[in-house]
Formats: structure tokens, sequence, C-alpha cells
């Protein structure tokens, strides 16, 4: 069984590695529009985007997550993990675009460049 304590940390370092607002408006909007396309739909992708935002934000959603931390790291490393998360220095990467953002847009761009000039 889970020290609440770590469970409690666990879940701000989720929310700090991977659920801060320019994260979430950098990433979901492609994964949603992927998949709009994979499933041939033509929803609104906002109104989706805008149900997903909230969705992954529930404790719901990251708890589930929380095992494989739990499993991965001792708590003492937990805390590591979020002071640094926390830190100035992670703040600075973090704010508005992140300045990894581009990187990962680029692997679509990739993506993209090979699907078109491979025959099918």
């Amino acid at each position: 069984m889970i020290n609440l304590d770590k469970k409690k940390d666990i879940i701000e370092l989720i929310r700090w590695y991977a659920l801060q607002p320019s994260q979430l408006e950098s990433v979901i909007p492609g994964y949603v529009n992927v998949a709009l396309q994979a499933k041939e739909r033509k929803d609104d992708p906002e109104s989706i985007i805008n149900a997903v935002r909230e969705k992954v934000k529930t404790e719901a959603f990251i708890e589930q997550f929380v095992p494989s931390f739990d499993k991965k790291f001792t708590h003492e490393e937990i805390k590591y993990l979020l002071d640094f998360y926390k830190s100035d220095v992670m703040k600075k990467i973090m704010a508005e675009e992140n300045v990894f953002m581009p990187i990962f847009a680029g692997f679509n761009t990739v993506i993209l460049e090979i699907i078109e000039k491979k025959p099918c």
C-alpha cells in the first residue's frame, strides 16, 4: 500500500511535469486532430480539446499513473524531482512556449515528410 504523503507528492509531480497549461495547449490539439483523422470524424476539434483538457486535470485521471511512479521512485526521489520541477530553472523552461515544443512539433514534420515520400 502506498504511503499517502508519497501519493500526494506523486500527484503533484505529475501535475508539474505533464499538466502545465503550456504543455496542454501544445500537445492536446495535435492528439485530438490525429484521433479525429484516424477515426475519419468531422467533430469540432475545439470542443473535444476543451473536454480533454478538463478530464486530464482530474484526480481520477492522474491517479492511474501513481503506481508506476511509486514502483520506480522512492519517496525521496519523488521529492527531489518535485523540487526540480518547481525550481526557477524549470519554470523558465516551461514558461509559455516551452523551448522543447518546437522539437516535438518537428517530429510531426518529419513524420509527414516520410509518409508523403513512402509509396502506398
